[in-house]
Parts: structure tokens; C-alpha cells; sequence
């Protein structure tokens, strides 16, 4: 292998080895005070979303049941809507609804730490990986303040415990890969095992971490036989874990397992367009929410361009236009839609009414052309740094030599596309989200930094604040999309506690996808979802996914033309404030003069596809 491919130990733990003992201490302690700042500025940007809300987010209404059933009875019960087993997290909100008693509220508070650690793990992750502390912060912040981590740590969703449990691992990977000894190396390859045995349980991306990481270490140590067995092992311990748990939880009553990898490979078959769309659209996605570290990264071409790289930028740019438009993108791509989109966070279609929009379609669609500009950019830069590394060697094989680092690059690439890789079957079932790049972050930003860190001159300052800019106004966009989600769920509870208040049951009121489907576990137990195969005859078809609800008056934004099954009803509107334009927005109730539609699940049994719908 070239030599410049290894590892070399030449990192900050050795590096340390030679420093007085006192710049030793001295750098451990910045280190932990910066970790514990990106942990605490995580934590109080979150805490100015005001996340108090008797209203679950998203998917949080399935796994807050579980841990308020888990509270009630100690053991996990499934309802017909999560695909994991969720384990630690179900057990720590569990612990904290025995503690405090259950409230939406409690448990979007108790995540807060676990955002705030996820953050201080970023940071020690990059530190490890070769950066400079203030490069490392900026990599932690970039993930932790961005718009697509904001509002999931500020719920009980899965994604962030998720993503603390993949950073953890990938910190075991590299601590393995650096260690100085036998022993060291195998005892964090143990903690590797351990912590993505564990964490798995919560999100399954967990287990990808330690199934691509362990192969990178043991190429490492491929000179050291007992560490190989263990690296063999440990694979092979992770590999049977997840097979055990899917299938236990696939054994469970109310369980809803992932569709078989077959059918996913039959549908891609079918239509490769789709998968191409959803693939393209989540690396978009991915591009547009690190944009910080492309524009750090851009130094590497901070001279002016000459005319052969102009050109060479329009032709990138049409490029990239093109595949949008043969691939059918969403115009407002790169920005894929689920948790970000230009109505803040999801864009409520399942109302009928649609939703007021936070940003304008001319200002969303020029955030998207920028994107594309920057991405292209970033690829001119790519290949001026490559082609000028080439002339420096004599026009011979360009290696890749990132301050010694560069196995860990390639062991964050190896990650980030195996984790890649699995998702292209849910993109064959259209059921894949923007929130499935989180875990992405630190395979982009920490090399794109490691690239600035060893280009970075004092003529390169700039690309460096801008890219703090671009963070922060990131981040900024990121805290107004939460308090306009958090605002919005208390409007929500107001709008329909006035009717409850003239003794109107709960099932008869309608206040979209999350109030809906609470007040149906709530009644029932369980969704009805037809991938629920035990107990037998639990599912009903024709009736919908929430066929507990009646409605009678259904929730709407004030203004919203009056659909043909609604009349106006004699209630009060209710008023809540957005951190984003329009900032003053209404809710208001209306009554509905006939049932609507039941919305029926897709009719294969193995799969919903129709889950995009309450989105």
C-alpha cells in the first residue's frame, strides 16, 4: 500500500507524548472547556426555541408511548409505528416519567443533554481527527446548530440519541486506529462492539458505524494477529446482534418491521429513476447543510480564477442544473423536504389547507441556486487543488496526505458510504428523509476542514469567517424553524382545547398528523398500520391508519380557503408569534359537515408507502 495511504501515528495523542507535561494538561483542558462550550451554546440555543409544548413532533408520539408504557408496566410495548427497538432512550424516558410523571414537555427537556453531548462528542471526534481546536468547534457546530439537528433534539424523535450513540462509535473507531498498543487498540475495539450493540437499538445506523469501522482498524493493525481476531470477532458479534434484535423486534406484538431488502431491490429494479432522485436529492441535501466547511474548503483555490476554470465552473453548474431536471428534483431542491422546508419544519399537506410559508418561493428558490453555485465551486476547487498537487509531484500520482490523518479519512469515508449505501432501498420505497444525513456530517466536514487546515495562509483568513458566517446563519434560520414548530404546537393545543372545553371528545377533533395519531394510540393502542402481523386480525383494512377518530371540528390556519366538507364554527381564533416571517399568524376551528376519506395504507402489506403523505 503507498505509505501515504497509512495511518501514521503521528497524531494528537503522540503529540502530546512530546510536549512538557504542563502544555500537555494545558491543551486537555482547553480541550474540555471548548468541548463543554459547543456543548452549552447546543444546549442554550435550543432552550430560546422555548421547547414546552403538550404536543408530540413528528414520529415522537409512537416512542413516548413506548416509554410512558415502559414507566407503566416495565416492559416495551410497540404500537404499529416504530421500526427500532429503541432501548436506552425508551429506558431514560421511562426513567424520567417515574421521576416527574409524563408530559411532552418533560421528555423534549430530558433530550436536551443528550444534544448537548452529541455536540461535545463532535467536537472531540474532529479534535482526534487531526483539527485544530477552532476547526473542530466550527465541525461540532456545524452539525449540532444546523437547521436539520435543531428541531429534532428539541423532541424525543430518535435522530439525535441516534446520532450521539454513531459519534461515540466513530470516536471508538478512531481511538482504536490511533492506539499506541495492542492492548489499547482492542480495548476500544471492545467499546466499539459495546457501544454499537447498545446504540443500534435506538437507530440501526449505529451498527453500520462498527461494521465498516472495524474492517478500516484491522487494516491498520493487519501486522498484529490477536488484533485482527478481535477486529473479526467484534464484526461478526455486531452482524448477529442486529440480525437478533430486527428479528425480535419483528416478533413483537404491534411491531412494524422494515420491508424485506428483496422487495426494496425489485422496486429499484423498476424504478431506477426514483432512486436516483431520492439519492441525488439527499446528497444535495447533505452539500447544502455543510456548506460551512465547503466554503472554508474553497481556500484551496483563493488565487483568481483563470478563464479554463470559469468555463469549467458554467459547465459543472449546467451539469448539476440538468440532473435536477432529469431527475425530476423538487425545485426547492437541494433542500429535500421533511424537516426542512420553506414552511419551516414539514410543510403539513395533510391538513388540506397547506401552510403558511416562513420564507417566499423566490427567496427559497434563490437559497437553492446559491447551493449550487457554492457546490460547483467546491468541485473547481476539488480538482485545482488535485491538479496543482500533481504539478508540485512532477505530474505523477496525486496522494492524499492530510496532516497525517489520512486513514482516518478514509475510514469516515468508508462509513459514510456504507451508511449511503443502505439507504438506497428506502429510496427505492420513496420513505427516505433529509433527516437521514445527520449522521453523514463528519465524514464531509472534518476532511473538507482538514483540506482548509493544511492550504490555510494568511491570505485564506476570509474563506475561514465565512465560513463561521455561513454557520451562524444557518444556525440562526435552524432556531427560527424550531420556535415557529414549538409556537405552532402550543397554537395547536389551544385551538383544540377550546373545543374539548364544550365537552366535545377528543376523537372528533382533528389537529393534523401528530395530535391525530396520539389520540389514536391514545383510544386503540396501536396504528393501524398493515405491516402489523401479531396479534392476528389487528390490523383493519379499509379503515385508515387512525380509524379511532370521528371527526366533527378539525383545526386549520386562519385565512385557509373553506375546503367542501367544512363549515365555520363558533369558536374564538388563536394567535401565536414566528421568529420568522409571517410573523403573526393565526389558528382557528372549523366544523366538518361529512367524514373525510379514510387514508388507506398501500396495499402491499410488507410496505407503506404512503407514509409521505402526512408529511
Amino acid at each position: 500500500m503507498d505509505q501515504s495511504m497509512m495511518f501514521e501515528r503521528t497524531t494528537s495523542s503522540t503529540q502530546e507524548m512530546e510536549l512538557p507535561p504542563g502544555n500537555v494538561r494545558a491543551g486537555r483542558r482547553r480541550d474540555l472547556l471548548l468541548a463543554l462550550l459547543c456543548a452549552s451554546v447546543t444546549v442554550g440555543w435550543l432552550l430560546a426555541t422555548n421547547p414546552v409544548a403538550e404536543l408530540p413532533f413528528n414520529d415522537d408520539f409512537s416512542y413516548s408511548f413506548t416509554a410512558r408504557e415502559l414507566a407503566r408496566t416495565g416492559h416495551l410495548q410497540f404500537n404499529g409505528w416504530a421500526t427500532a427497538a429503541l432501548g436506552p432512550q425508551a429506558y431514560w424516558g421511562a426513567l424520567l416519567i417515574r421521576i416527574f410523571g409524563f408530559s411532552f414537555t418533560l421528555l423534549r427537556l430530558g433530550a436536551l443533554p443528550l444534544a448537548g453531548a452529541a455536540a461535545a462528542l463532535g467536537y472531540a471526534l474532529a479534535r482526534r481527527c487531526g483539527l485544530r481546536p477552532g476547526l473542530a468547534a466550527l465541525s461540532a457546530l456545524t452539525l449540532a446548530l444546523s437547521p436539520l439537528c435543531l428541531p429534532l433534539a428539541a423532541s424525543f424523535m430518535t435522530d439525535v440519541p441516534g446520532l450521539l450513540f454513531a459519534l461515540a462509535a466513530l470516536y471508538a473507531v478512531v481511538r482504536a486506529g490511533q492506539a499506541q498498543s495492542r492492548g489499547s487498540a482492542i480495548g476500544w475495539m471492545v467499546a466499539l462492539v459495546a457501544i454499537s450493540l447498545v446504540g443500534g437499538t435506538v437507530r440501526q445506523i449505529v451498527w453500520v458505524t462498527a461494521l465498516a469501522g472495524l474492517p478500516c482498524v484491522a487494516w491498520n493493525w493487519r501486522k498484529d494477529r490477536a488484533a485482527i481476531v478481535t477486529a473479526v470477532a467484534g464484526w461478526i458479534c455486531v452482524a448477529v446482534g442486529a440480525w437478533a434484535t430486527m428479528r425480535w423486534v419483528a416478533a413483537q406484538p404491534y411491531a412494524t418491521p422494515e420491508a424485506p431488502m428483496s422487495y426494496a431491490g425489485r422496486l429499484a429494479m423498476h424504478h431506477p429513476g426514483l432512486v436516483a432522485r431520492n439519492a441525488l436529492s439527499l446528497l444535495f441535501t447533505l452539500a447544502l447543510l455543510v456548506l460551512p466547511a465547503i466554503v472554508a474548503a474553497l481556500a484551496v483555490a483563493r488565487n483568481r480564477l483563470r478563464m479554463a476554470q470559469w468555463v469549467a465552473l458554467a459547465i459543472v453548474l449546467g451539469l448539476i442544473l440538468v440532473v435536477r431536471h432529469v431527475f425530476r428534483i423538487a425545485p426547492t431542491a437541494p433542500w429535500m423536504g421533511n424537516i426542512i422546508t420553506r414552511y419551516g419544519v414539514m410543510d403539513f399537506g395533510g391538513w388540506g389547507h397547506g401552510r403558511p410559508p416562513v420564507l417566499p418561493g423566490r427567496v427559497w428558490s434563490a437559497l437553492s441556486m446559491v447551493t449550487y453555485v457554492v457546490i460547483a465551486l467546491g468541485i473547481i476547487a476539488a480538482i485545482t487543488w488535485l491538479t496543482r498537487s500533481a504539478r508540485q509531484r512532477g505530474g505523477g500520482r496525486v496522494r492524499l496526505q492530510l496532516t497525517g490523518n489520512a486513514w482516518v479519512v478514509a475510514t469516515l469515508i468508508v462509513f459514510a458510504a456504507g451508511y449511503f449505501v443502505l439507504l438506497l432501498p428506502r429510496c427505492a420505497y420513496n420513505q427516505v428523509y433529509d433527516r437521514y444525513v445527520l449522521p453523514m456530517f463528519p465524514a464531509v466536514t472534518i476532511p473538507l476542514l482538514l483540506l482548509y487546515q493544511r492550504e490555510a495562509s494568511a491570505s485564506s483568513r476570509g474563506f475561514l469567517m465565512g465560513a463561521w458566517i455561513t454557520m451562524i446563519a444557518l444556525a440562526l434560520f435552524g432556531l427560527g424553524i424550531t420556535q415557529e414548530v414549538q409556537s405552532l404546537a402550543r397554537a395547536r393545543v389551544a385551538a383544540a382545547n377550546e373545543v374539548l372545553a364544550t365537552g366535545v371528545p377528543r376523537t372528533q377533533v382533528m389537529g393534523d398528523f401528530e395530535y391525530d395519531f396520539w389520540t389514536q394510540i391514545e383510544t386503540q393502542g396501536y396504528v393501524n398500520d398493515s405491516r402489523i402481523k401479531r396479534p392476528a386480525g389487528a390490523y383493519h383494512p379499509g379503515l385508515g391508519m387512525t380509524p379511532a377518530l370521528h371527526p366533527k371540528y378539525r383545526v386549520v390556519f386562519a385565512g385557509a380557503p373553506l375546503l367542501p366538507d367544512e363549515a365555520p364554527a363558533n369558536f374564538p381564533t388563536v394567535s401565536y408569534l414566528s421568529f420568522l416571517p409571517p410573523f403573526h399568524r393565526e389558528l382557528t376551528v372549523r366544523r366538518v359537515t361529512r367524514a373525510p376519506a379514510a387514508a388507506a395504507p398501500a396495499e402491499d402489506p410488507r410496505l407503506f408507502r404512503d407514509v409521505g403523505r402526512w408529511y
